[in-house]
């Protein structure tokens, strides 16, 4: 498979204890009140998230443009579910450049949170696109006090390779972000 067959049919993955899947309509309140539990919980640092979806309508439309950015081949975003079927989060790909690189992006409802299924989801995601789609560089981007993601990422292979200074811009406050990577040769 090469890049464009994963276009072909939305890939879905499963692991040990999860399903990536294509996210559904049918997702929208679920993955509304994953993510506000997110966006809302006490430890997220208060950079982590550079934009919020509001209500269940504006998740059904961001659903709605996901599928039209897969149709188009720059996204896939998959739905995060266990394997009894409930919806925790999302981890998605895009930016894809030249198509041998993308980011990576991702979240988990808070209650999730702290028990592996994030490194979980994101090296599956990693080893589908170093492996069937034959990329080269998965990249990530999380602000510098996020600093439980950028331990996830270290700890499924992600090498820290800078601070993008006042990269972002939020809460009223310029952040910083570290850009973390991964390489299929460091697999």
């Amino acid at each position: 498979m090469a890049f464009r067959d994963a276009f072909k049919e939305f890939p879905i993955i499963e692991t040990e204890r999860l399903v990536l899947r294509n996210l559904r309509s049918e997702d929208a309140e679920e993955y509304y009140c994953q993510l506000r539990s997110a966006f809302d919980s006490p430890s997220r640092p208060p950079w982590a998230y550079g934009f919020e979806l509001r209500s269940v309508e504006a998740v059904r439309d961001s659903i709605k443009f996901t599928e039209n950015a897969w149709k188009k081949k720059a996204r896939i975003k998959w739905g995060l579910c266990l394997k009894n079927g409930e919806f925790v989060g999302q981890c998605e790909l895009y930016d894809f450049a030249n198509q041998v690189k993308a980011e990576i992006g991702y979240w988990l409802g808070a209650v999730h949170q702290n028990q592996g299924l994030m490194s979980e989801a994101i090296t599956a995601v990693v080893d589908y696109a170093f492996g069937p789609m034959g990329m080269n560089r998965i990249y990530a981007k999380t602000a510098t006090k996020n600093t439980s993601s950028i331990a996830m990422l270290r700890k499924v292979g992600f090498v820290q390779e800078g601070i993008l200074r006042q990269d972002g811009y939020r809460d009223g406050l310029w952040t910083d972000t570290a850009l973390m990577a991964i390489l299929s040769s460091d697999l």
